[in-house]
């Protein structure tokens, strides 16, 4: 079941525990890849723990599967603050 991996995941971020967080959005990710929620809580949980390089790889994942235009702009705009070295706080 993954969905309690996601939700622990988002408890954890809520918490502060950012790299932890990262480790259950990447299980959810393996029991449901093509979900784009997953890529997208890890990018943020990632971005959390500061490691910018692996935060932009999962938004370009997120990129990959998500087809709303809404929520692709927001990836987009994730990518290019973490590529500025800014930590990026999306709408």
């Amino acid at each position: 079941m993954p969905e309690p991996l996601n939700t622990l995941g988002e408890i954890f971020l809520a918490k502060g525990e950012s790299r932890r967080a990262a480790e259950y959005f990447k299980k959810f990710l393996q029991l449901r890849p093509e979900d784009s929620r997953g890529y997208w809580n890890a990018a943020l949980a990632l971005r959390e723990a500061g490691d910018n390089a692996e935060a932009i790889a999962y938004a370009s994942q997120f990129l990959a599967v998500e087809r709303d235009p809404r929520y692709r702009q927001m990836a987009e705009e994730l990518i290019a603050q973490l590529k500025a070295g800014r930590r990026a706080v999306p709408r």
